[in-house]
């Protein structure tokens, strides 16, 4: 029986003055070390320190970087490591990033909100990275490494990925939305975002009854590429639906490749998802974990739930998970 066994605590998300500030959202691992995300976007718990957690010395470095941010709910490997700001503080940074073994704070675009990165891609002949989020005066492509979504000025965009040499994004939708709302497409040859006649819905709405949560928007989150097609989930940890903070929840799992969206395991729910080696690894909300290789069968990694578990990531050949109790936790045994 595999089981999610305690580490640590993480001292500084454990300071935190909510319980959702304290939740550990996301979990990435990065040249050796483990990096939380954690943070109260709604009730502005920010700023958020950085603190890895060394694996091969099971310790913490200490706080290298204070993000100037109500919450981190994402860390991408791209040009260094890069931790988008959820809710940047006023008119602070849209992100910090680590290059070179430095942290610094970039602000190029002032967004009002910077949840995910996603690329890299090409973008008039500059290879640049995509940062998906909200910005008042819409698109901006601004300096070498990156640009921002804006295909519709003043919308929330969490859900973009590179799939088969094209760029995609949508804006998260109302649930109760008609048919309008399809992905966008980046043109390299117009320069501009495009709506393809083939467009579908990336984050169609649940069939009823569904929870409460969901009866608002669908936002579309962590997408990974597995088995040729890209997976993702329609609602994660920290990624509030509302202005109300207790109106988050797991979410479905969908997967498209390149023409249609399809559901996977109906009924159930995520808090996360993840790739490693070949095989896609997801968090259920019973706290269980289980895997998916390219043959199509589902494995249960993680066999005694640990319930208060909301983030995963694999490192060393173990699953590590992350929890609402600011603890890091580690499997049992290889996976």
């Amino acid at each position: 029986m595999a089981s999610l066994q305690p580490v640590v605590t993480h001292p500084q998300a454990n300071a935190q003055s909510t319980s959702a500030g304290e939740t550990i959202h996301v979990l990435r691992e990065h040249e050796g070390k483990l990096y939380a995300g954690y943070g109260d976007q709604k009730q502005n718990t920010g700023p958020i320190d950085i603190n890895p957690f060394d694996m091969a010395s099971e310790s913490f470095d200490g706080v290298v970087h204070t993000a100037m941010t109500e919450a981190i709910l994402e860390y991408r490997s791209a040009w260094g490591l890069v931790a988008p700001h959820a809710d940047p503080r006023g008119t602070d940074p849209d992100y910090s990033d680590l290059v070179s073994g430095s942290w610094a704070s970039r602000n190029p675009f002032a967004g009002l909100h910077v949840y995910d990165l996603a690329g890299p891609f090409t973008v008039g002949g500059v290879t640049r990275s995509l940062l998906t989020g909200s910005k008042n005066n819409g698109a901006g492509t601004g300096p070498a490494r990156c640009w921002m979504t804006g295909v519709s000025a003043g919308h929330r965009y969490h859900l973009a990925f590179v799939y088969d040499g094209e760029l995609y994004t949508q804006s998260y939708r109302p649930t109760s939305g008609g048919s309008s709302y399809k992905y966008s497409k980046w043109d390299n040859t117009l320069q501009k975002w495009t709506q393809p006649a083939l467009a579908v819905d990336l984050l169609p709405p649940a069939d009823t009854p569904r929870p409460s949560y969901e009866d608002d928007y669908v936002i579309g989150c962590r997408p990974v590429i597995f088995d040729d097609e890209v997976w993702y989930l329609t609602h994660c940890s920290g990624l509030s639906s509302t202005s109300n903070p207790d109106l988050t929840g797991p979410g479905r799992l969908l997967h498209f490749d390149g023409l249609s969206v399809s559901g996977a395991r109906p009924g159930e729910r995520f808090w996360d998802i993840c790739v490693d080696a070949g095989t896609l690894y997801l968090l259920r909300d019973d706290g269980k974990v289980l895997s998916l290789g390219t043959t199509g069968s589902w494995t249960l990694v993680i066999d005694t739930p640990l319930t208060a578990a909301r983030s995963i990531c694999i490192a060393d050949g173990y699953l590590l998970a992350g929890a609402t109790d600011s603890g890091l936790y580690k499997s049992s045994i290889p996976v």
